[in-house]
């Protein structure tokens, strides 16, 4: 398990950059990546220095940035990047192609024959954007990864933190400020 103490504003940057290496150094077999946070989208304040400033955080600013540079290098196929959320109205509206849901076809909390069809998506993924807390929940309840990471590790407790770790997963990277 690594623990890497991001500086404020790159904290994101550091994330994609982890993701980025990790597919560049892959030689054939991608590694099966569980990326999660503790929360959807959004700005939180940091206070350094008794300055305030605003820093994105959270797992769709990581897929959105992720999926940019994708775009320019193509490392991952899209089909292969996912984004698993119990509510999909808290995905920010730019990212919800990549959504289970939108994969499949329709609302998996309204139709349950779509969750055959969810398990075979998440399986055929190398790369699985959550929330810690939806990392254990719905489709992904039964599912294991290769490599864990979670972005703002700082700010969620150690139960939270324990969901995306209990996955199967090999490696860890904790990423947050101290």
């Amino acid at each position: 398990m690594r623990l890497i103490n991001g500086p404020g504003t790159g904290k994101t940057t550091v994330v994609v950059d982890i993701l980025l290496k990790i597919f560049r150094e892959s030689r054939g077999d991608r590694p099966k990546i569980l990326m999660t946070a503790s929360t959807h989208n959004g700005m939180i304040p940091y206070i350094l220095y008794t300055i305030i400033t605003l820093i994105e955080v959270a797992v769709d600013n990581v897929l959105e940035r992720f999926v940019k540079l994708n775009q320019e290098e193509n490392l991952v196929p899209e089909q292969e990047i996912l984004r698993v959320a119990t509510d999909v109205s808290k995905v920010n509206e730019d990212l919800r192609d990549y959504t289970i849901d939108a994969r499949v076809g329709g609302d998996l909390n309204e139709n349950n024959r779509l969750a055959k069809k969810a398990r075979e998506r998440v399986k055929a993924a190398c790369l699985v954007f959550s929330t810690c807390a939806g990392a254990g929940l719905g489709t992904l309840r039964t599912f294991d990864f290769n490599i864990a990471i979670i972005d703002e590790a700082s700010q969620i407790t150690e139960p939270t933190a324990l969901i995306p770790l209990v996955k199967g997963i090999k490696q860890a990277v904790l990423v947050g400020d101290q």
